[in-house]
């Protein structure tokens, strides 16, 4: 009785515990699918504030527009195909290395199988002679006879083993050619995008001068620079609503508040800081390239160009703070995604037409400019 009254409390047990495991994954499926369906609902609220932005751009702005985001991705591809090329030449050195020894050890199979091949050779001369002259007992000839066939089977196993060593080499210098096979064709196609980008080069050039003859007019600049900076306002404060309406199922482990003064720079630290008179923010003056990191944990809202402020990502840490981070060469991260303090956002440019190669950077709350060096 004590029995069955134990084997119902495990079945019991069991049932409970594997109902509670089918809601758990029941309740992450549901939250996957939130989370997914919360990021498809943000990006279409942010394209269709971009397509309005879109429609206020000149022809000039437009083209400049296009040309640097295409620069852009083939600057990002072009690095990817670096770092391709840099593992397949290890790749490659690692398989010589492995090669050496298994080389040694054919050499050694081939000697090895050689000296067999002689040794059976005299022996089964001196045999057979003696067995046509009838010259040794049937014992011996017995005996002679299975060594006879000890030696064959020596050979077989010898032969074995060099066909196996010589397999491995061959194997390895396949995996080797293919590798450079690789290698060679990753960079064709990087001097075929280094060829598009300094033709795309050239043609932002042009762009820009045609976009420098007008700004050289004060008062239009002027007007410029206040269009730009409220665009730029209506889209922080339409990212905001846009958010306002999500909830997030991932919340940063710490409230950016409390990192007033201890939040990472965006550029490395020995970069110098200048404090433009017509925009908020700052621009740290950095080199074309320069890695741009996340100064803490948020979703990435905004992956885009932008009128004035070029390739600009735009971070959501919560509670109404955003980081900004424009003028960038190329993106690394897109709409909707999660970032760490420290996770690589873009790299340093100078689109946007600023004319000089810098970060523009800036922390706003609540759609309003902080005091940036304040934070950092």
């Amino acid at each position: 009785m004590a029995t069955t009254s134990l084997s119902k409390a495990s079945f019991l047990l069991l049932a409970l515990l594997t109902s509670q495991l089918f809601a758990a994954n029941a309740d992450e499926i549901k939250r996957q699918t939130l989370n997914l369906a919360q990021k498809h609902k943000l990006i279409s609220a942010i394209s269709e504030k971009i397509n309005i932005l879109r429609n206020k751009e000149t022809v000039a702005e437009s083209k400049l527009r296009k040309v640097e985001v295409s620069i852009g991705n083939h600057t990002k591809e072009i690095e990817n195909l670096k770092n391709q090329a840099i593992a397949l030449k290890h790749k490659i050195t690692d398989l010589n290395h492995e090669t050496k020894p298994l080389r040694i050890n054919l050499q050694r199979q081939k000697d090895k199988l050689a000296q067999h091949i002689r040794l059976n050779f005299f022996i089964g001369q001196q045999d057979l002679l003696r067995i046509f002259f009838n010259q040794s007992g049937n014992k011996k000839i017995t005996r002679s006879l299975s060594f006879q066939k000890y030696l064959q089977n020596r050979h077989v196993i010898l032969f074995n083993k060099y066909q196996n060593a010589l397999d491995q080499v061959e194997n390895k210098q396949q995996q080797i050619q293919q590798q450079k096979t690789i290698l060679k064709k990753n960079l064709a196609r990087e001097k075929l995008v280094y060829a598009n980008l300094n033709q795309e080069l050239a043609q932002r050039k042009l762009l820009l001068q045609a976009i420098k003859s007008k700004l050289q007019d004060h008062k239009y600049s002027l007007n410029k620079h206040k269009a730009d900076a409220k665009d730029l306002a209506n889209l922080i404060q339409k990212l905001k609503v846009s958010i306002g309406t999500l909830p997030l199922t991932i919340k940063p482990d710490i409230k950016f508040a409390r990192l007033k003064g201890k939040l990472l720079r965006p550029v490395h630290s020995a970069n110098k800081i200048s404090k433009p008179k017509d925009i908020k923010g700052v621009v740290f003056l950095a080199e074309s390239g320069t890695k741009v990191r996340a100064i803490a944990s948020g979703r990435v809202i905004f992956a885009d160009w932008l009128r004035g402020y070029g390739l600009l990502t735009i971070v959501d840490h919560g509670a109404g703070y955003m980081s900004l981070y424009g003028g960038n060469q190329s993106l690394y991260r897109e709409k909707g995604e999660w970032v760490q303090r420290g996770d690589l956002l873009a790299r340093v440019g100078d689109t946007g037409g600023s004319g000089r190669s810098g970060l523009y950077f800036d922390i706003r709350l609540n759609g309003d400019s902080m005091p940036v060096l304040a934070w950092l």
